[in-house]
């Protein structure tokens, strides 16, 4: 698992070098026997991708219901776990928007001009995407359905989030020895539920291959030509939240930029390299404490739960995935569907499981839940380790911008409480 980005850049130009030499070849063969060579070489991505759709609806539910429910218990904690749970939703919220308009300004998904792609892969399944008509009161009331199981089988996913929702908010009220027990039921649902997605994405280099053997099969070496533009559009996007962490830290923190970098730089090439918050974690607490000052009760909260919960350079990667693959396919975002990704981005921050790869499942939950075909998620894993290390990078360093800002608040209200 550990060389998995290997075995998938591997897959990639196997497929891409398959696909280009059996291009010819489908271009001249009858159409029957065409459309028989493509199914089976597809066959493993289709298999993966049908997986991955598997996978969204029970892995909502549980990262939601958790995820709710650590919410909880750091709202208890007192002033400073309030004051960074509204960090991290700012913070979130900015990070979204700053996805969506570059990915809107520099519009790679319309440069590709993969039209065609929806033709190759098939038709996108019917997901409950967001509504285009109806007034706001209606789609509000539309969020609560009157049939729980109706709304699991018909997988509409913004309703089963608010329902999964409600019943994470109801489980800190129980008894304690019944509120265990769901959380025993739910944990160890996650953990099945992350297994399989363990085993799915060792399956991801064949999918990948056989992926793009159908594209490049199909639309010849063209179907590669945006992919840079899409590279630099999140890299661009990143950049642009790292400018606003230096204002903040600037601002906000009054801590010198150039004193800040010097200080976290250990943690942030750790994670860079290892492309894994957690795995970084010891570090960046030793850089928080030592290096930057933080006060360690401040450090080990913020930053600890920082490493799950605060992900903006994920987030923003996201946004920009979503934005640019519906551009892919023709389609408009409109206010709902931005607000609906925003909702989304909160409701499955909490939830990205922590291995190689793991993001593609919850980009299969936005996805399906705007109606944006999953099959554009080939052209995500294809660059996916790459970006991945620079989204990483800025996760870490987004949580030692929080904890440095947390910090400097804390001391200034007990300044006040002193004075």
């Amino acid at each position: 698992m550990g060389q998995l980005w290997h075995r998938i850049l591997i897959a990639m130009v196997l497929g891409a070098l398959a696909g280009y030499l059996l291009g010819p070849i489908v271009e001249t063969t009858e159409p029957r026997l065409n459309a028989q060579i493509i199914s089976w070489l597809a066959l493993p991505g289709n298999l993966f991708l049908h997986l991955l759709r598997f996978l969204v609806v029970p892995l909502v539910i549980v990262s939601v219901v958790l995820g709710i429910v650590e919410s909880a218990k750091l709202a208890i904690t007192g002033r400073l776990g309030l004051g960074m749970i509204g960090y991290f939703l700012t913070t979130t919220a900015i990070a979204v928007v700053i996805g969506v308009l570059v990915a809107q300004v520099i519009a790679p998904g319309r440069s590709l001009d993969l039209g065609l792609l929806s033709a190759v892969l098939g038709p996108p399944e019917s997901s409950a995407g967001v509504g285009q008509t109806g007034s706001i009161p209606d789609m509000i009331v539309g969020l609560i359905s009157t049939n729980p199981v109706a709304m699991m089988v018909r997988g509409s996913l913004l309703q089963i989030i608010v329902g999964s929702a409600i019943f994470g908010l109801a489980i800190p009220a129980l008894p304690r020895q019944q509120k265990q027990v769901l959380l025993d039921i739910f944990g160890a649902g996650r953990a099945a539920l992350l297994a399989i997605v363990t085993w799915l994405m060792r399956f991801a280099p064949f999918a990948v291959f056989g992926l793009l053997v159908q594209l490049i099969a199909d639309l010849g070496p063209r179907a590669f030509f945006g992919l840079g533009q899409y590279v630099l559009t999140v890299l661009v996007a990143l950049a642009v939240l790292l400018a606003a962490y230096l204002a903040v830290l600037h601002f906000v923190a009054r801590r010198p930029i150039k004193g800040f970098f010097k200080a976290v730089m250990a943690p942030i090439l750790v994670a860079f390299a290892t492309t894994s918050s957690a795995a970084t974690l010891p570090v960046t607490l030793k850089a928080a404490e030592e290096r930057l000052g933080v006060s360690r009760p401040t450090a080990r909260l913020v930053i600890s739960t920082g490493a799950t919960f605060n992900s903006d350079g994920s987030v923003v990667f996201q946004a920009v995935v979503v934005v640019v693959l519906a551009q892919v396919f023709g389609q408009d975002l409109g206010t709902a569907q931005m607000l609906t990704l925003l909702g989304l981005t909160f409701a499955t921050s909490f939830s990205a499981p922590g291995l190689p790869g793991g993001a593609i499942p919850i980009l299969a939950v936005m996805l399906a839940a705007l109606n944006i075909p999953v099959e554009g998620l080939v052209l995500v894993m294809a660059v996916d380790r790459i970006l991945d290390m620079f989204r990483t990078a800025l996760n870490v360093t987004g949580d030692l911008v929080a904890a440095t800002v947390i910090d400097r608040f804390v001391a200034i209200r007990a300044e006040e409480s002193q004075s």
